[in-house]
């Protein structure tokens, strides 16, 4: 019995030579990060950036919609090197389109507009209208900024029946 636990147990020099291994590893990884500097946003600035998202539907269809059929624009044009740097880091682009084609995100907002709003008798128009007020106080509570923008493009492209 202890002779088969010996044999389970990983010699000291194993794991010296894999720890070894993944630092020369990481040294060469950071090594070439250093090579392809980019602008980034400050993650310690006392004040955060302000971001502009404006998002485009391909067609009113939310219930088939995929993340081709949506395209997005980021800005202000200043901090363009910043903005792409944050995406191509955090694939903010994937990750967004996915949250407007998710049943529990993006379809859902829009049938609170449709089932929560409209079908009470209430204007959807007056929903969008407390949303910027809200997205503009707290635009990150409850994704405010992304519902916001993802709304409004469903109204451009007549989601709203």
């Amino acid at each position: 019995m202890k002779d088969k636990q010996r044999q389970n147990r990983q010699s000291p020099h194993t794991t010296v030579y894999q720890i070894h291994a993944a630092f020369a590893f990481d040294s060469c990884i950071k090594s070439k990060l250093r090579l392809t500097r980019r602008k980034a946003f400050n993650p310690y600035a006392p004040a955060g950036q302000s971001i502009q998202i404006q998002v485009t539907l391909q067609n009113a269809d939310i219930d088939k919609m995929v993340p081709a059929d949506i395209t997005m624009q980021f800005g202000p044009a200043a901090l363009s090197e910043e903005i792409d740097t944050w995406k191509d880091v955090y694939g903010i682009e994937e990750r967004y389109k996915a949250k407007f084609c998710g049943k529990n995100d993006g379809k859902y907002w829009v049938m609170q507009v449709i089932d929560e709003w409209k079908e009470c008798g209430r204007n959807p128009n007056d929903f969008l209208s407390a949303l910027a007020r809200q997205a503009q106080n707290r635009p990150y509570a409850e994704c405010n900024f992304l519902k916001k923008a993802f709304l409004d493009a469903c109204r451009s492209v007549g989601a709203f029946p």
